[in-house]
């Protein structure tokens, strides 16, 4: 608005003094005609300028200081991922896909008498197929909500892995895997999960992270004495029609086995021959520990390297995450500084006000 009203104010000087210079000969007379003009311009200015106290003011913070959604920033940071071969906006869209998975299983009522767990794993199983049946995106359920790195490093050798596991149509009952502290183990089952998925209709995989207690949740029983009747009954109903799950449970065993090793046995009668269960961990103690629960039903998976520096990062996928890194902080600076403007001016205001 001020560079219009400056553009107006030098018209104005210049048709007047141009209106003088014609009919005015002497210098007094043109001297008169610069002032008049002069005058004529602060006045145009006066009417459109805003006053000190008013630009002074706090303002409200505009959109652009809420928070982002990381579906957002993945469109924002989608042409830079774009160059080591990640499509940051699929893979957001498929993770939020996978949490939101989980929520027609939470409706489902929890199972209070274990006499009626086969008609309950009747419930649950049908309600994974019907899902499975009408998009690809059904077919991975992740237990609790997950988020990733706003640039995940995709293509690690544990991806890798992860998808060997999963695409080994012979392995059933319990399989186990490792890898060392800081090789992004978790970022890397998610990533193969999602791959996975696209290819493969009738197969459905499930991603428990953090506690086993969560097994409760995911087969709806109120006992956790209660999962092991209603996965005896799931796993075969969903062989029989065709289906194949797999469970994954990530960041549960990573120092021992503890209490949940008869758990996992439980786990490995219910899917020997009709699914599997991968155990995911950070120590070869622990892997081997669950390989020799049961016998033919668990085992270390054959697919897992002896040498785990295998599953290191090279440099290339180091400074994808150098990539990542600089771009989080980038962003969150952003928003600070943003965020500190409009505090400064705030702080300012009231302090004129008082």
């Amino acid at each position: 608005m001020m560079l219009y009203a400056s553009t107006l104010v030098s018209y104005t000087c210049v048709i007047v003094v141009q209106t003088c210079n014609l009919f005015m000969a002497k210098r007094g007379f043109k001297l008169f005609a610069l002032a008049l003009s002069i005058l004529v311009g602060r006045s145009l200015l006066a009417l459109v300028e805003i006053p000190r106290t008013t630009q002074d003011r706090y303002r409200r913070p505009s959109k652009t200081a809420r928070p982002v959604e990381p579906l957002t920033w993945a469109t924002y940071l989608d042409p830079i991922a774009s160059a080591v071969g990640v499509s940051l906006t699929d893979i957001g869209k498929q993770v939020l896909d996978a949490s939101k998975n989980f929520r027609p299983i939470e409706k489902v009522k929890r199972l209070e008498n274990v006499n009626d767990a086969h008609q309950h794993a009747i419930l649950l199983a049908k309600k994974l197929m019907d899902r499975a049946k009408t998009s690809q995106e059904a077919r991975n359920i992740v237990v609790p909500n997950i988020s990733l790195p706003l640039i995940p490093v995709n293509g690690t050798e544990f991806q890798h892995l992860v998808t060997s596991v999963l695409s080994d149509a012979t392995s059933t009952g319990v399989s186990s895997i490792h890898a060392e502290p800081g090789t992004g183990k978790s970022v890397a089952v998610v990533l193969a999960m999602l791959t996975w998925a696209k290819h493969n209709p009738k197969c459905i995989t499930v991603l428990i992270r953090g506690h086993l207690q969560l097994l409760e949740d995911f087969f709806r029983v109120s006992k956790e004495a209660y999962v092991t009747a209603v996965a005896e009954n799931f796993f075969p109903i969903l062989s029989d029609a065709g289906f194949r799950v797999q469970l994954v449970l990530d960041n549960i065993f990573d120092k021992e086995l503890g209490e949940g090793g008869k758990m996992l046995m439980s786990l490995a009668r219910a899917a020997f021959k009709h699914g599997q269960v991968v155990v995911v961990t950070q120590t070869r103690e622990v892997a081997e520990e669950v390989g020799l629960l049961n016998g033919a039903r668990t085992r270390v998976s054959p697919h897992q390297k002896c040498n785990v520096s295998e599953y290191r990062w090279n440099k290339m996928q180091a400074s994808r995450l150098l990539l990542h890194l600089n771009a989080t902080a980038k962003l969150n600076d952003r928003r600070k500084s943003r965020k500190t403007r409009w505090w400064h001016k705030m702080l300012h205001a009231f302090k004129r006000s008082t």
